[in-house]
């Protein structure tokens, strides 16, 4: 009963989550503003009004529009004259109550005596109650039949992003690539489960593994945190006679995939301070990869051991403290392999490097252009904090955290909420494809696969053996009479 209460409570958070994100976007915008802009004919400072359309009033106002005409195309004395180029700078304002992003403008002729030859400039975002001036200035033209005397007209036409614009515009073939990436990731986490599986003698093929693999990502993705994937690879990897090894092996597999997150995490904070010269995040990384190298070094410890049996093997509810004593054994032997431990580890650095390509491919595919080396700096701190088990999945509590570090100002190029949002979203469809596909394996993955395992020679290199060697046999000479 308590498990339900639970999960109810984690699906509810979820939920919470999500409606909290989706709460704080804009899904169709801000009415489009449709700004008349008109060339005095006393100065070279445009005069403007504001003419909308639309029913609903745009938060967008003018600001303020400059003229600049320097040589070759302009005469330099701030004014429009005939047959002359010139630069308009546009400021808009946001009358709002609430930022807005993405926006652009076009400037059209109003007037054939004028000439846009530069009509779209953006803006970017523009913060509520706030100016914000064009990236760059249209460019006008005024034919020969111009006069100084007259008013040129132009029209504004302002837009500005929205959640529906941003996913209606994203490119498939970047998304192909974010899932070309994802499966690499699901690949090269299944062949460093393999080479440990190897280590300690369990031979199952890599197509086995795989599906297992895939079964498991789907479980990850409907309970708590990793832990339900775990199980399912125990359990269909778990020989009667080596079912420690095989729960050994999988937590050893997910203690390494953290000592690389950390230490990938760790070595692009440090190329990144010599960038930025930004340290928040150095120690933090730097503590998690130290901390997680001092455990592993505790479950290999033979003192620890004691300590631990001596605490915890007198339990005998459900030979709790015998099981304990060989979890721990079977752990202890990894210590024979370090070139499966090696492997292993620098398999973790690939797996971080394609996770965070998908996340980069899938922001690509809403127009995102944040530096590649932020999302291999803060989507491995997103999957730490996405362990936390306080909803399905991680459902909601990974979105919320990349969308808070990916619109943070301090970062070049910061992703605006809609598209963080996109992203976050687009990335969670990728996800559940697999773990669509891990559905239909598991309805046709029989676990007497696992017996069709055969055993393969050990070697000196592949680990320790659970079973004892052969003895010896030495012909015996006879004596003749």
């Amino acid at each position: 009963m308590k498990k339900v209460l639970f999960n109810v409570l984690r699906i509810a958070v979820a939920v919470g989550l999500l409606y909290y994100l989706l709460s704080r976007i804009d899904f169709r915008g801000a009415p489009p503003a449709h700004i008349l802009i008109s060339i005095p004919e006393d100065s070279g400072a445009p005069t403007a009004e504001i003419r909308s359309l639309s029913r609903t009033s745009s938060p967008i106002q003018l600001a303020d529009v400059r003229i600049a005409d320097p040589a070759p195309g302009g005469n330099g004395d701030g004014r429009l004259d005939p047959d002359e180029t010139v630069r308009v700078f546009v400021a808009l304002r946001n009358a709002g109550p609430r930022d807005v992003y993405d926006v652009a403008a076009v400037l059209r002729p109003r007037d054939s005596r004028g000439q846009v030859l530069d009509s779209v400039v953006a803006f970017g975002a523009v913060v509520h109650d706030s100016i914000q001036w064009g990236r760059t200035g249209f460019t006008i033209r005024a034919d020969s039949s111009f006069s100084p005397r007259d008013r040129l007209p132009f029209e504004l036409s302002v837009t500005t992003g929205s959640f529906l614009k941003t996913v209606r515009s994203a490119e498939p073939w970047w998304l192909v690539l974010a899932a070309l990436c994802f499966l690499a990731f699901l690949v090269i986490s299944n062949w460093r489960w393999r080479i440990l599986l190897e280590a300690r003698e369990l031979h199952y093929t890599f197509g086995y593994l795989l599906k297992v693999y895939f079964v498991s990502w789907m479980f990850n993705n409907v309970l708590p945190t990793a832990i339900g994937g775990d199980v399912m690879r125990i359990a269909y990897t778990a020989r009667d006679d080596k079912k420690a090894v095989a729960f050994a092996a999988t937590l050893v597999d997910r203690i390494v995939g953290f000592i690389g997150l950390f230490f990938f995490a760790f070595v692009i904070s440090v190329i990144l301070y010599f960038r930025t010269k930004t340290v928040w995040y150095l120690p933090l990384n730097l503590a998690g990869f130290v901390g997680l190298v001092l455990v592993t070094l505790t479950l290999f410890s033979d003192t620890m051991h004691r300590i631990v049996v001596r605490i915890f093997g007198g339990i005998k509810f459900l030979k709790l403290g015998a099981r304990i004593d060989e979890l721990y054994r079977a752990v202890k032997e990894f210590r024979g392999v370090p070139g499966a431990l090696f492997w292993s580890f620098l398999s973790s650095l690939a797996l971080q490097l394609t996770l965070a390509l998908t996340w980069f491919f899938t922001a690509q595919s809403v127009h995102g252009h944040v530096a590649l080396l932020y999302y291999c700096l803060l989507i491995p701190i997103i999957g730490i904090i996405t362990m936390i088990p306080v909803s399905i999945g991680g459902l909601g509590v990974r979105e919320n955290s990349f969308k808070e570090f990916f619109t943070a100002g301090r970062m070049a190029n910061h992703l605006s909420p809609e598209q963080a949002i996109a992203t976050a979203l687009l990335y969670l469809l990728v996800t559940l494809v697999f773990a669509l596909i891990g559905a239909i394996v598991l309805m046709f993955l029989k676990r007497s696969a696992r017996a069709a395992a055969a055993p393969v020679p050990v070697t000196a290199s592949a680990g320790l053996s659970d079973r004892p060697a052969p003895e010896r046999v030495v012909p015996v000479e006879r004596k003749e009479n």
